[in-house]
């Protein structure tokens, strides 16, 4: 299994909470990307991929010959994870192939390219990944065979998901991408077999259904006992005037707001709700902080906190 270093601040790094962490593209010497993220941007067109630390705004080229998560000469697809497990959410980036489809069979070990996690080694987190093979089932141990059918299991549920968002959509809308706020949160409270009151099941009915479609534009929705139901205007992102599969992103920021990258406008948002309708908080133009030249179609992210549980297989 190899590793990338990451900052030891990582560790103790605080989501960005609140409105008063907003950048511009005027400032030229402050990035001002949320705290306490490892984001890994991938290019389909040329394999490249890097790593990219927002507490030592850094990249980092993740294809160096040998290395598990090497994508050299590769298509694949980025997919965060963030496995429920008996203490609590494990975060993980998966890599998988590019034609990997969970509605056409289960995935296997070779469909993975790589799954990568934080490790604590010495109070420093590190990211290291495992490669496909090791999930071999000739080879791999119960707990990596474990992974792979929970893995399945949790795409399973989000084209659960999938399809009940394409359903709520406009009429002449079709479904590019979506992301639910807060539903790894349920999931832990439902495997843990808490007690809910009712304000806390309002909540978890009430949780942000955001969805992209292929014309651009951003929907809301949330769930209601008749089902979900847009709960605000729609609105769009400067500079994107469609939406491809796989060539936009949307990940969580924190407990009210996603990051969303889009290859066609080469920009990461923040969109995000503190009690008021979701909005366009901060926009980064891509090319302020990855290499010169290098325009991703896709990325994932995850946070280190302290509130963070390490997993090891």
């Amino acid at each position: 299994m190899k590793k990338i270093w990451i900052a030891g601040a990582v560790i103790t790094a605080a989501m960005m909470t609140g409105c008063g962490g907003s950048s511009n593209n005027d400032e030229k010497t402050a990035i001002d990307l949320p705290d306490g993220k490892t984001l890994i941007f991938f290019d389909n067109a040329s394999s490249k991929q890097y790593l990219y630390n927002t507490d030592t705004d850094s990249p980092e080229d993740m294809n160096v010959a040998g290395e598990n998560y090497d994508m050299t000469g590769k298509n694949g697809k980025l997919i965060t994870w963030n496995q429920v497990i008996a203490t609590g959410v494990d975060q993980k980036i998966v890599m998988v192939d590019e034609s990997f489809d969970i509605t056409d069979g289960n995935l296997t070990y070779e469909d993975l390219h790589y799954l990568g996690h934080f490790h604590e080694e010495n109070n420093v987190a590190v990211f290291a990944a495992h490669s496909g093979d090791e999930f071999d089932p000739a080879v791999a141990s119960t707990k990596k065979l474990g992974a792979i059918k929970a893995f399945n299991m949790h795409m399973k549920e989000q084209n659960e998901i999938k399809e009940e968002i394409t359903e709520a959509l406009p009429s002449g809308e079709t479904l590019c991408n979506y992301f639910v706020l807060g539903h790894e949160e349920h999931e832990n409270h439902e495997e843990e077999g808490e007690d809910h009151n009712e304000t806390e099941h309002k909540e978890e009915e009430a949780a942000p259904h955001i969805a992209l479609t292929t014309s651009g534009k951003v929907y809301i929705f949330e769930e209601h006992e008749e089902g979900l139901e847009q709960s605000q205007s729609a609105f769009t992102l400067d500079g994107v005037t469609a939406c491809k599969e796989n060539e936009i992103s949307i990940i969580q920021n924190d407990d009210h707001g996603v990051l969303i990258f889009a290859a066609q406008s080469q920009k990461l948002y923040l969109a995000d709700s503190h009690g008021e309708d979701f909005h366009i908080h901060s926009t980064w133009d891509a090319d302020r902080f990855l290499p010169t030249g290098f325009t991703p179609t896709m990325f994932t992210g995850i946070g280190e906190g302290e509130d963070d549980h390490h997993h090891d297989y």
